[in-house]
């Protein structure tokens, strides 16, 4: 869950409800295996439908069609810094 804390769970976190520092906290360590499991999901399903969306809208823009290793490719073109000299 620490790993993660500064990639959207803080966020996450305070909209499930967790919103002092204690609660805060308690969803920082992960304390309760059932909640940390239900937050790590929320987060993931989040993150892929990001994903999801972000390449849907690429393929629509440039007219191909979406296709498995075209996604692949997308995020890693859109991810990798690109060396020019």
């Amino acid at each position: 869950m620490r790993l993660l804390w500064t990639f959207g769970m803080f966020e996450l976190a305070k909209l499930l409800g967790f919103k002092t520092p204690k609660a805060l906290a308690y969803a920082q360590k992960a304390a309760d295996f059932h909640k940390a499991w239900e937050m790590l999901q929320v987060h993931l399903q989040a993150a892929i439908t990001f994903l999801v969306g972000d390449y849907q809208q690429s393929t629509r823009k440039s007219g191909l069609p979406p296709t498995v290793w075209g996604s692949c490719n997308t995020w890693l073109v859109w991810r990798l810094p690109i060396d020019h000299s």
